[in-house]
């Protein structure tokens, strides 16, 4: 049950009231390669980059824009809209 009525009364946690952690690094090779290197989870990142990429090429399909590259800030994206768009009318 809680204890709190309102967001007013709940007390939010600060770093005071965070535990000590203590961290330790223990370095074991991987039996599956010569130098024993690991991955450090970018299949994550990588998947995530393409297909936001061909969504946005598919969306833009019509005009013919291509995406070649993981800079997807609007203004990227509106210029590839805008060279599609001067190279379908020449």
């Amino acid at each position: 049950m809680p204890q709190a009525n309102n967001l007013k009364d709940y007390g939010m946690p600060t770093v005071w009231a965070a535990p000590d952690i203590e961290v330790a690094h223990l370095v074991t090779p991987s039996p599956a390669t010569r130098i024993g290197a690991k991955g450090a989870g970018e299949d994550g990142c990588i998947a995530t980059s393409t297909v936001l990429m061909g969504a946005v090429e598919d969306a833009l399909r019509p005009f013919g824009v291509k995406v070649m590259d993981t800079m997807l800030f609007p203004a990227r994206v509106h210029a590839l809209l805008q060279q599609a768009v001067r190279a379908a009318s020449t």
